[in-house]
């Protein structure tokens, strides 16, 4: 039985990378024809098309996409790699990758995926974290399905979809004097104990700009670069802060309280979705799931 070889994989890669038989042949330091025909072995045995041929360069099919998600990490190995050339044969494999920042890792995304799956359950989803310009590199490379950012420009060879724009919220343990506050001014937080994001956070900056504005000091206590962490220092009742609402949403609890803050800090986010790679059809299924999480964050954000 045939099997895909390690020199199979060379030539597919130098294809996805160059897109032309001329151009990986020239990576591999080979000919062109035998390029040709190693692709035409690889195709053969998996029983499926790989590239389309247009105007002498070839276009990447769905599967391709898929596999080539597969064998970018020079670990995985060979027989993995047949599994997935099989189920992509016989169509068993349904799968959605997404990639996102990690602010996302705790808020949104756990939720969208549990609706996700109450409608397609027997479908897998595969999710990277990374932060800018990793993200924006790999999405313009056509490599994932979907991808979750806090950036309004869509990278390049993108296009991106608005999916929640509301303001930044205050969060506060649940003995702070300013709980009994309905919303938070400006003034309000003069001088009390604060927890910060990093000073190179581009909603840090933006929100000492407004301090600065005002002449308004704050205790800085904590700086810390994740809003998780942030959330974390809060619910120990170490000091306040502003953050995002979708994480203080996933927080909210006895020991963790919000209030909505009455001075414009906008919060935004959006899906970005790849120009030229081929549609997954599970990929409205989970914008839809999105969607219906941030509205249940809406809905129940204050209390």
């Amino acid at each position: 039985m045939l099997k895909i070889t390690h020199r199979h994989i060379d030539v597919f890669h130098a294809l996805m990378t160059t897109n032309t038989v001329t151009a990986a042949a020239q990576m591999l330091s080979t000919s062109q024809p035998t390029i040709s025909r190693e692709l035409a072995r690889m195709e053969d045995i998996a029983g499926f098309l790989l590239f389309e041929r247009i105007k002498g360069r070839l276009k990447p099919t769905a599967n391709a996409y898929r596999l080539f998600e597969e064998i970018k990490s020079a670990y995985v190995g060979l027989e993995k790699i047949s599994d997935m050339v099989k189920g992509l044969k016989e169509e068993t494999l349904s799968q959605l990758s997404i990639i996102a920042q990690p602010t996302f890792a705790h808020a949104l995304i756990p939720g969208a995926c549990k609706r996700f799956k109450e409608i397609a359950g027997d479908s897998n989803i595969s999710i990277l974290l990374e932060d800018s310009p990793f993200l924006e590199r790999k999405l313009s490379n056509q490599l994932f399905d979907l991808g979750i950012s806090e950036k309004q420009d869509a990278p390049v060879d993108t296009y991106s979809e608005e999916i929640f724009e509301g303001n930044e919220v205050c969060v506060m343990p649940n003995n702070h004097p300013l709980l009994s506050n309905k919303e938070i001014t400006i003034s309000d937080l003069s001088d009390h104990d604060f927890i910060n994001l990093s000073p190179n956070d581009p909603y840090r900056i933006k929100l000492d700009r407004i301090f600065d504005s005002q002449h308004i000091k704050r205790n800085h206590v904590i700086e810390t670069s994740s809003t998780t962490s942030l959330c974390c220092l809060v619910r120990s009742g170490l000091g306040i802060g502003i953050i995002n609402p979708l994480t203080a949403y996933d927080f909210k609890g006895d020991d963790f309280k919000i209030r909505p803050i009455a001075f414009s800090h906008p919060f935004k986010f959006s899906v970005i979705l790849p120009k030229y790679r081929p549609l997954n059809p599970l990929t409205e299924i989970f914008i839809g799931a999105m969607k219906e999480e941030v509205a249940q964050v809406k809905k129940h954000l204050y209390f």
